[in-house]
């Protein structure tokens, strides 16, 4: 049942009663409820989060998206509780005061640019909240230090439950300290509130390790998530090296090119000092190259065959024997 505030007020004022502090408590969550992942969207009216659409760059360290005054379809969709504005060619968001009314699933707007049920702003904690208007299927999620049951329940992803209080018992919304502490294919980022799980990032998004990325891989010369290790010679995973259209595929550095520094001029070994165009060679060094001199008037020098990949032949028997 649905208790507004003001009809709380109101029977406290009759009554004479003063208010108890089982109304601040939360309300247990039927075993046999369905609960939603992060920023999932349920038809039933369950939470909404504009904010997952694009959670890879609102709060977070990386760069916004480019827009422009008359095109902002960059930074994400639109909602009765979020919009988006261009200031300097970057993408901002504008959230929607609270109590705002919404229709994308609920009834009014929590501030935080989600759409949420009406019991999700009346102050306390009520239906399947697990703190006052936060927790639970409909509401937003809860803060650092609120009550919790699950780690979706919490902004951090993250729901600490002591042991010694007996099973059951409420958790705590606390941050994450590693990756670990997430659910799986999510990262911890502790520029975010400290520490907050995010969804782990898709092939192509920027990356300082491996452990950020669904793929698990983040090349550190390339410094983005890939589709593979990506750590051979003359490979690389961002576009601007092997002239491909994404960043995310690893491919062969292009040709004539040099960009990591992988390759060193050297008849000896028959390279030279740019990449061949070819994934794993550096550029042969030019057909006629001599690789090894002649030691003497019996001993023939040999020299490069100017494929990529090879390199100088073995030395050959003395002419003169």
């Amino acid at each position: 049942m649905l208790i507004r505030r003001s009809s709380l007020a109101l029977f406290f004022a009759i009554s004479g009663l003063a208010p108890i502090g089982c109304l601040n408590m939360p309300t247990a969550t039927s075993s046999t409820e369905e609960r939603l992942s992060s920023g999932a969207v349920a038809a039933n009216g369950a939470q909404v989060s504009a904010k997952a659409e694009v959670a890879g760059w609102r709060g977070t360290t990386m760069a916004a998206p480019a827009c422009t005054p008359d095109d902002v379809s960059a930074c994400g969709k639109a909602t009765s509780c979020v919009s988006f504005g261009c200031e300097a060619g970057s993408c901002v968001e504008k959230l929607t005061a609270l109590g705002a009314d919404c229709s994308e699933g609920g009834d009014v707007c929590d501030g935080k640019g989600n759409c949420v049920l009406d019991h999700c702003n009346d102050q306390i904690a009520d239906a399947d909240e697990t703190d006052e208007d936060c927790g639970g299927n409909s509401c937003s999620r809860c803060d650092l230090d609120k009550s919790c049951e699950l780690g979706r329940d919490c902004a951090s992803g993250v729901c600490v439950h002591d042991d010694s209080q007996g099973t059951g018992s409420a958790g705590v919304c606390r941050p994450c300290g590693s990756t670990a502490d997430c659910q799986l294919d999510f990262a911890c980022d502790k520029n975010i509130a400290g520490g907050t799980c995010v969804p782990k990032k898709v092939n192509g998004q920027k990356c300082a390790t491996g452990a950020e990325c669904a793929s698990g891989f983040c090349p550190g010369a390339d410094g983005v998530c890939c589709d593979t290790p990506c750590d051979g010679t003359c490979v690389a995973c961002v576009h601007g090296k092997t002239g491909g259209s994404v960043d995310g595929k690893c491919s062969a550095v292009k040709a004539n090119t040099d960009p990591d520094g992988e390759c060193a001029a050297d008849a000896s070994q028959c390279t030279a000092d740019v990449c061949s165009g070819s994934a794993g060679f550096c550029k042969a060094a030019p057909a006629g190259t001599t690789c090894r001199a002649s030691t003497g008037t019996c001993d023939a020098a040999e020299t490069c065959s100017g494929l990529a990949g090879a390199t100088c032949p073995a030395d050959q028997p003395s002419s003169c024997d």
